[in-house]
């Protein structure tokens, strides 16, 4: 598209109110809570289906989204 990705990183913020990793995150954590309501996939199953590699780093920052661990969070919207 013929920008820097700083140009990019800007107007993205600008137009969405979030920058792109943000946004990107905030998808990664919407599908996650939708595979622990609709699965019975585990922490790391959820974890690298949503594209994070490491499941510590992503029970953290799931935690620091929803408020709750994603264990947590399946026990409180089991199916």
């Amino acid at each position: 598209i013929h920008l820097s990705v700083d140009r990019f990183s800007h107007l993205f913020s600008e137009t969405m109110g979030v920058s792109p990793h943000r946004y990107i995150l905030d998808l990664k954590i919407k599908k996650a809570k939708q595979l622990f309501r609709q699965t019975d996939l585990n922490v790391r199953e959820v974890a690298e289906f949503v594209g994070i590699s490491d499941p510590l780093y992503f029970s953290r920052l799931f935690k620091k989204q929803a408020g709750v661990t994603p264990t947590d969070y399946r026990n409180e919207n089991n199916r």
